[in-house]
């Protein structure tokens, strides 16, 4: 029999003991014991407190103490380890991992871990802070697992969460399996419930092991509230502002995970009924930037985007004069909120026949950014049923301030009715609608012009 412990000098509270014993040691020697340990994690990876409305918190949280235990058995060729138990300490809520793991060496070392949880609070545990989106307290949380493995073993990770916090929000059923092989990390099985009722299926591989960052592979995404999955998954509510669909969702694409970006492409997607293709590149730094293709036969903008109508609206026809005569409404001032945000967007579409939920559009080519405030449109281009074709390119600087910048534009109009469902887009007031209407019998007509803002000539109004 023996017992053996070792403290930690460069973190007070980590501390390492087994005791056991050994057992025909003539024969065949076999080790039978058990296995304890208190690791204080690291307080310098802990969130810095932060002032909420001037005031100072009292106290730094606390960093969490993690206490181990298990049995342990063994022989020259295989370890057991049964009843593990991993529970935090100073982490609020009492929280605890069960499981066992077997190590086997005659040919090379291989690792087989289980573990399972009914609850754990990842966002402390991770030690997250409050900007950090969920998807990297995930990745932190992931990549403190991986580390309990050898780096040169061949391992498999089986994990089992019924419940967590992640991201300020409850998530369940987490299902997680991965496999190391020859310095390789493959994500076999990650199944998880997400906020808006969204069910998560993601296998793949990483190439940075160690900090588990480099993800590549396949993602299948289902949910029934596209904003608040966006507002949760990014934790940015410009996000879901700019978004705002409360509908359900469905996407499937080739993921990679970055640093500080996420890629998703080769998409297919059903988004509020409407099926449709395209790409979606999002990353994080000094300032926030989204991207977005769509594609598609037939996109209903209404369902899968309902803000965009007025944002585009706002963006191709809103002046100074009818802000002046209106006032913004909420959907008009979206470019304005856009360019006064930390986000920079940038959205390409490509349809068929584009449902705006007013005068549908046909062979529709958008391609615009909002990048800092600055308003580049590479290429607005539409039909409508009436024979309308539009076209406009431009670009514009401080949107949300004074704006100046080109526009150029050209509208051809084919007969009245072409005409007529040019101005209805154009949404004017009452008044100016009724004058407008009268030009809308000069048609046929073909209308090219350029407009500067921000230039003023002398003598002009």
């Amino acid at each position: 029999r023996f017992k053996a412990s070792v403290r930690d000098r460069a973190k007070r509270g980590s501390t390492y003991s087994v005791n056991g014993r050994f057992s025909d040691l003539k024969g065949q020697p076999r080790l039978e014991g058990e296995v304890t340990a208190k690791l204080q994690l690291d307080p310098a990876q802990m969130p810095k407190a932060q002032a909420e409305d001037g005031v100072m918190p009292l106290r730094q949280a606390e960093a969490p103490l993690v206490d181990f235990k298990a049995n342990i058995a063994g022989d020259a060729k295989r370890l057991e380890l049964d009843d593990i138990s991993i529970s935090f300490e100073s982490v609020g809520q009492p929280q605890l991992i069960v499981g066992g793991a077997q190590a086997t060496w005659a040919d090379a070392l291989s690792i087989d871990l289980n573990l399972s949880s009914r609850w754990l609070d990842l966002d402390r545990i991770a030690v997250s802070s409050a900007s950090q989106s969920p998807f990297d307290t995930a990745r932190d949380f992931l990549s403190a697992l991986l580390q309990a493995l050898p780096a040169e073993a061949d391992s498999k990770l089986r994990f089992d969460l019924d419940q967590a916090n992640l991201g300020g929000e409850a998530v369940s059923g987490i299902r997680l399996e991965v496999a190391r092989s020859k310095g390789m990390l493959f994500v076999k099985d990650l199944r998880a419930n997400l906020p808006g009722g969204a069910r998560l299926a993601l296998d793949g591989t990483v190439a940075d092991v160690e900090k588990a960052r480099g993800f590549q592979g396949e993602l299948a995404l289902r949910g029934t509230s596209l904003a608040r999955f966006l507002n949760w998954a990014s934790n940015d509510p410009a996000v879901a502002e700019a978004v705002r669909n409360e509908g359900p969702f469905s996407v499937q694409g080739r993921l990679r995970l970055g640093k500080s970006s996420i890629e998703l492409t080769d998409v297919g997607a059903e988004i509020g009924g409407t099926p449709l293709s395209g790409e979606v590149r999002y990353s994080t730094g000094e300032r926030t930037r989204l991207a977005v293709v769509l594609e598609g036969h037939e996109i209903d903008a209404t369902q899968i985007w309902p803000g965009a109508v007025g944002y585009l609206k706002g963006m191709l026809f809103a002046s100074a004069a009818d802000d002046a005569a209106k006032g913004e409404t909420e959907d008009a001032g979206g470019p304005r909120r856009l360019a006064n945000s930390e986000i920079d967007m940038t959205l390409r579409v490509k349809a068929g026949k584009l449902l705006t939920g007013g005068q549908p559009l046909g062979d529709v080519n958008i391609d615009v950014t909002i990048d800092q405030g600055r308003l580049l449109m590479s290429a607005v281009k539409f039909v409508t049923d009436d024979g309308l074709a539009f076209e406009l390119e431009g670009d514009v600087a401080d949107v949300a301030g004074k704006p100046h910048g080109v526009l150029r534009w050209v509208v051809a109009a084919p007969a009245p009715s072409a005409a007529s469902a040019f101005i209805r887009l154009l949404d004017l007031s009452e008044d100016r609608n009724n004058v407008a209407m009268r030009f809308a019998d000069l048609a046929p007509l073909r209308i090219a012009g350029t407009i500067s803002l921000g230039d003023r000539n002398d003598g002009t109004a």
